[in-house]
């Protein structure tokens, strides 16, 4: 393991899109044929910190049989996701590991593999690799590096599959099908086809539906039946999963793998409330259970009367990072203020009660947003409600932000203090909004604004009149902004490079 310098690209919404820069090395055993890549993966959690290399290797005894877990095959399927995010970098990955018939392309037609700009688009790369008698092809699928598809990221549909992921999957279903007809169809017709297919994040539940495809296909529809291949030469391995098959679908298949932890909250969305699983076999890279992890006390005092003890529950990945000089964690704290009068000791907790696990947090979250906990006059306790009422404001919120992030962050830096009388109700409420939006050269579409408006003004509900979310945003505010910020550490869980460390510890 050593560190190599590396720059770093400013990502769009931080806590969810992560962008990796890339630098690919190869070696050759010449008695085993054995292909030895290395990737540089950069340190998100610490701007000032250099970034951590990753190697992995493909023998020749790596293809053999899908439903026996390889260490080797996933660390190697780490390093082509991470490949995946620019099309340089995937091309030179597929080079040095020995690919050919290299094909990287976007689902949108006419656009190059880098392409951002299509909500409902996707990249992905196939590529071709002789294993003694058979054909390996790889489907490397980018779930990093991306702006629009963001608003594919929440589209859930009504029922069955997530609609995001699953019409990304399809997209590349007719592709991998198209590749093989047409340069691979004897090998296929003859068994000796195999597939590997890898991907982290948004590819990894794209992946997840892929897999699903492959293997089992949609009885309601021809166009993606299954494949006839043995589920033995079918490879899948995911990293940092969403949920994204319905219950129905979510076969324990055991030639799929899935990375993910319990302190990522990425991995618990789409909530299963909403019926949404992952296919095949979850592997857990690093647990939040309490028993994992280790007390540190710290004192700080706030004033002569008042002593605020922070206990420090720092799990395993802390210790990995600082090993691999990766650092930058929030410290994860239990939520309890101790009051000292008069000598006498009483405990006050903070909202939501004391966590002990980001797990425990991450549920709290969730059940408040569902409305499993009280929110007001609002609930999201169904996909149908969630799809019907939050959605469409969020996505085009989203649109708003992902084509005006610079002009955004600096017309709500500019709010003076008489924006408290936009709360006055829903017209002021847009009044306020337009002319901030009109200040600032943003652009947008009238009707719709305020249609939004609306919506958002009523969902908050800023006078507390009906309920909304009034509850939920008192709750969820404090723990975001306090110095214990389990929220953000939960979301940190989720970058690559914890993913990294982890993998590496992984037995």
């Amino acid at each position: 393991m050593k560190n190599i310098k590396q720059p770093f690209l400013k990502c769009i919404l931080s806590f969810f899109i992560v962008v990796f820069l890339f630098a690919c090395a190869t070696s050759d055993d010449a008695n085993n044929n054995e292909k030895t890549v290395t990737v540089s993966i950069p340190a998100k959690l610490s701007l000032q910190q250099d970034a951590m290399t990753f190697s992995a290797s493909l023998k020749a005894t790596t293809f053999v049989d899908a439903t026996n877990y390889s260490t080797d095959l996933a660390q190697a399927s780490f390093c082509l996701t991470i490949a995946a995010d620019k099309e340089e970098y995937l091309k030179s990955f597929f080079k040095e590991c020995g690919f050919d018939n290299v094909q990287l392309q976007h689902t949108e037609a006419n656009q190059p593999y880098d392409y951002t700009g299509e909500a409902d688009g996707i990249s992905y790369g196939l590529a071709h690799y002789r294993d003694n008698d058979y054909d390996v092809i790889a489907v490397a699928i980018r779930g990093i590096s991306y702006t629009y598809e963001w608003i594919s990221n929440i589209d859930l549909g009504t029922e069955g599959d997530h609609t995001g992921f699953s019409s990304a999957a399809k997209k590349i279903y007719t592709g991998l099908k198209a590749y093989i007809e047409k340069y691979y169809a004897d090998s296929y017709k003859n068994g000796r086809l195999k597939l590997w297919i890898g991907g982290y994040s948004r590819a990894g539940a794209v992946s997840n539906v892929l897999a699903y495809y492959i293997l089992t296909g949609l009885e309601s529809d021809d166009t993606y039946t299954k494949f006839d291949i043995d589920p033995k030469d079918v490879f899948v391995y995911t990293f940092g999963t969403p949920r994204s098959l319905c219950k129905a679908h979510a076969k324990a298949y055991p030639n799929v793998f899935n990375f993910v932890s319990d302190a990522d909250i990425v991995t618990y969305i789409a909530p299963e409330a909403y019926d949404f699983y992952r296919c095949g076999i979850d592997k857990l890279l690093f647990t939040s259970s309490k028993e994992q992890y280790k007390r540190e006390e710290t004192v700080e005092v706030k004033t002569d009367t008042y002593t605020k003890y922070k206990v420090s529950l720092t799990s395993p990945v802390d210790d990995w990072l600082k090993e691999y000089k990766i650092d930058g964690l929030y410290t994860f704290c239990n939520h309890t203020y101790r009051k000292f009068t008069d000598n006498q000791e009483s405990e006050t907790e903070f909202p939501g009660g004391t966590y002990t696990t980001e797990k425990k947090c991450i549920e709290y979250y969730l059940n408040l947003l569902l409305g499993t906990e009280k929110t007001g006059g609002i609930s999201m306790k169904t996909r149908k409600s969630f799809v019907e009422t939050a959605q469409p404001t969020i996505e085009y919120i989203l649109r708003l932000f992902l084509g005006n992030t610079d002009k955004l962050v600096k017309a709500f830096g500019e709010i003076k203090t008489e924006a408290i009388f936009w709360i006055a109700n829903s017209d002021t409420f847009y009044t306020g909004i337009k002319n901030l939006f009109d200040t600032n050269g943003i652009q947008y579409e009238e009707s719709e604004l305020q249609k939004h408006c609306k919506a958002l003004y009523d969902a908050i509900d800023l006078l507390g009149q009906k309920g909304g979310l009034t509850d939920f945003t008192a709750k969820i505010l404090p723990l975001m902004f306090s110095d214990n910020k389990d929220l953000i550490r939960s979301m940190q869980m989720h970058f690559p490079e914890v993913t990294c460390a982890a993998l590496l510890k992984y037995k």
